[in-house]
């Protein structure tokens, strides 16, 4: 679903506490790749400011997600090899 749909539907969730499609469209936002759906939410001016904070923070609960992963996977690969690039084996 567009971006601009999407917190359409939010803002009316909000308006109207209509908490099920709150949660779903929090949920789409954050699955949401666009880069720029952090900026337009925080400039949406039908938003209440805590729906702007909660999805923001679940936004930025996924990165750091990303992150923790991509630093586990490297230190896991960094791990295989010696100071001198030999593979040490593990059981």
């Amino acid at each position: 679903m567009p971006t601009d749909v999407t917190i359409t539907h939010l803002g009316l969730a909000d308006k109207y506490d209509f908490k099920e499609l709150q949660e779903m469209c929090m949920d789409e936002l954050v699955a949401n790749d666009n880069p720029f759906s952090g900026k337009i939410i925080a400039e949406n001016k039908d938003l209440s400011e805590h729906v702007k904070r909660q999805v923001l923070e679940r936004k930025l609960e996924k990165v750091n997600l990303a992150l923790a992963r991509e630093r586990r996977l490297n230190t896991e690969r960094d791990q295989t090899h010696d100071s001198k690039g030999g593979k040490v084996w593990r059981k």
